[in-house]
């Protein structure tokens, strides 16, 4: 599995972080731990943990896409990640 860039070396921070806020509040909102809601989407706690708290910066796509599913977010109340060049 290849190493996913640092926060500090990733032009999607900005990203990264509001896909955090979004994540954790939609799953305290539906009162879920990380451990319930990393189980109904069938990835690790430690990837829950680790995008709540902005060290994954650059997450795969079906990772956001299955919290999405479980946590009942809308595709468009994600962000968008583009190159700074397209911005």
């Amino acid at each position: 599995m290849p190493n996913r860039p640092k926060r500090s070396e990733s032009r999607y921070a900005d990203e990264a972080g509001r896909l955090a806020e979004i994540i954790r509040r939609a799953r305290q909102e539906r009162r879920m731990s990380q451990q319930e809601l990393a189980t109904r989407a069938g990835i690790s706690v430690g990837t829950v943990r680790a995008l709540e708290s902005k060290r994954t910066v650059e997450p795969g796509y079906f990772t956001v896409q299955v919290l999405a599913e479980v946590l009942r977010i809308s595709a468009a109340e994600l962000p968008v990640a583009r190159p700074a060049d397209e911005l």
